[in-house]
């Protein structure tokens, strides 16, 4: 494999997705020399580009409907509906900083819808928020700000290492240092860098039924629990509740359900909101919609594995406005759409500061690849709110940090290791990692998806370790082909730390739903299980929740600390 001449940078950002280019951005304004690494095209390939282009965000001062100390209730609500799992002080600085990006999107080249462009926005009520708005981008989809900052960072300076899958970061004397990169074309390239940003995304293609993009495989996961950092809360995966089919985007339930009053309805008929007492806006969050519709299903009411999104309630005005929301051959007032819920959002990760500062030196982590700031479940349009906010965080603090550090070495041996392992790799091989993986998504979706227990959970675990044993002798063709093993390693890496932490948490909490521990446990289960490597095996440790700002009373309601 040929091996490509080392790029010296100030800061590294691994993931060109939004919270990668915010961060790049933060980072080259400060002066910093950047460069992305990134599996696509940086700005395309990612779930923010996937996205429904929306971040939830109180309106700044002295605009029109704007409410000064809005933001605080921004944050309890996030509070809240992550039911008091997450970092409060994350929360709270997401809360209070998100306003301020909406002047930065701005001078990125963002433009966001107007509500006379876009009618139905008038319909849209998003659960679980009672201050934050939902702000779209123009078109309502995510390359509406992707496509933007990436112009504007690339007029920054910022360079792009495209097409390039990162399978180690470089350490010396517990510091990271730089990386090593897989190109598509079977090149190894090594960085050097004095401080780097993991933005990396989540681990949507752990399931079968996932909205998330190719790329989310859970390699920043992978990349830090190999380099001995501490991972929150892994066994906390939101599943969006309605998609159309096993890799589509999910349809707009908070404006269709929520403010046009369409139904969900069972084989029998049966309005299974009503049935299940969801009738409050508010209680209409992600988890508990996706956690009733696969009840459904599991107790044979189902309608072939989903349930019937019945749009007959809306008026016919109201279905001409939002028409661009459904799903192609839709019918005013006739149509029946079949629905169920798909993976969508990782709630764990890497452990975090305020500073986005990880417990290794010169690294920083922003966006799903991190744990903590929404808690057990997130609310709608917080994802991008949180990489807006983190991102330019992570790249001042970044750019802070290589201004302040000496131009680090390369660590030889640990980079000459790591391109024998990547070498090693490469050859004719007896099985199947596309089957692997295939069998993979197919034993989480059915046995540690939107609900389980601990039956399902030992058999998920149990067809792990048999399908793990295939992937030592696992190789591959350089190039893309590698890159597919590599990221299928990670997948089996994360799925084994999902379910064990799945199996652990014994209680309903948010998105972790258990059909043998029904109701949340706050006496045992207000803490965070933490997943660390230790000798080359997975360690548990239960790290309790701080509430230095917010402490849990009763359900839906919170107590303010003086």
């Amino acid at each position: 494999m040929e091996r490509r001449t080392t790029e010296h940078l100030d800061v590294l950002v691994i993931g060109g997705g939004g919270a990668g280019l915010r961060a790049a951005i933060e980072a080259a304004e400060a002066g910093a020399k950047v460069g992305i690494v990134s599996q696509s095209r940086v700005g395309y390939g990612s779930l923010t580009a996937m996205s429904g282009g929306a971040f939830a965000s109180v309106r700044p001062a002295g605009e029109r409907d704007s409410e000064p100390e809005g933001w605080q209730r921004h944050f309890q609500d996030t509070v809240e509906g992550g039911r008091y799992l997450g970092d409060q002080s994350l929360a709270r600085l997401l809360a209070l900083r998100v306003p301020g990006e909406i002047a930065q999107l701005d001078r990125f080249g963002v433009r966001l819808a107007r509500p006379d462009a876009a009618p139905w926005l008038a319909y849209s009520s998003d659960p679980g928020h009672r201050a934050a708005a939902m702000i779209f981008g123009e078109n309502v989809i995510g390359t509406d700000f992707t496509f933007p900052m990436r112009d504007y960072a690339q007029r920054q300076g910022v360079r792009f290492f495209e097409g390039m899958l990162v399978s180690r970061l470089l350490l010396s004397d517990l510091q990271v240092v730089g990386a090593v990169a897989l190109s598509r074309d079977g090149a190894i390239q090594l960085f050097t860098a004095r401080s780097t940003v993991l933005a990396t995304g989540g681990v949507g293609q752990l399931f079968s039924r996932t909205d998330n993009s190719a790329g989310s495989t859970g390699d920043g996961y992978a990349l830090a629990y190999e380099a001995g950092l501490p991972l929150r809360d892994m066994e906390f995966m939101q599943f969006y509740p309605l998609s159309t089919g096993p890799g589509s985007p999910g349809i707009f339930y908070e404006i269709l359900v929520v403010g046009a009053g369409a139904k969900l309805l069972n084989s029998e008929g049966e309005d299974i909101l009503a049935k299940h007492g969801l009738t409050d806006a508010m209680s209409l969050t992600r988890d508990r919609v996706s956690q009733v519709v696969m009840c459904e299903v599991l107790e044979g009411r189902g309608c072939d594995g989903g349930v019937l999104l019945d749009l007959s309630a809306i008026p016919e005005t109201v279905l001409d406005e939002v028409a661009l929301l459904l799903p192609k051959g839709s019918n005013s007032g006739k149509m029946h759409v079949w629905v169920a819920p798909t993976a969508h959002t990782h709630l764990g990760g890497v452990i975090i500061n305020e500073r986005t500062e990880t417990s290794l030196k010169g690294l920083y982590a922003v966006g799903e690849v991190c744990g903590g700031v929404h808690g057990a479940n997130r609310l709608s349009g917080n994802a991008l709110s949180d990489l807006f906010v983190f991102g330019a965080i992570a790249g001042a603090e970044a750019a802070k940090k290589a201004g302040a550090s000496p131009a680090p070495g390369l660590p030889d041996e640990i980079a000459a290791a790591e391109c024998r392992r990547l070498e090693s790799l490469v050859g004719p091989s007896g099985r199947d990692a596309r089957t692997l993986r295939s069998e993979l998504r197919q034993i989480m979706w059915q046995q540690a998806g939107v609900v389980r227990s601990e039956e399902s959970l030992r058999k998920a675990n149990e067809e792990i370790q048999r399908l793990s044993a295939h992937l030592p002798a696992l190789r591959a063709e350089a190039g893309q082909a590698l890159q597919y093993l590599l990221k299928t390693h990670n997948l089996f890496l994360c799925a084994g730390m999902l379910c064990r932490a799945a199996l652990t948490r014994t209680e309903s909490r948010g998105a972790h739903c258990r059909s043998d521990y029904p109701e949340p446990n706050d006496r045992d289960w207000l803490q965070s299980i933490v997943i660390q490597r230790d000798n080359g095996c997975p360690v548990l440790s239960y790290h309790p929740v701080e509430f230095p700002y917010l402490s849990p009373t009763r359900e839906g309601d919170a107590q303010q600390q003086s």
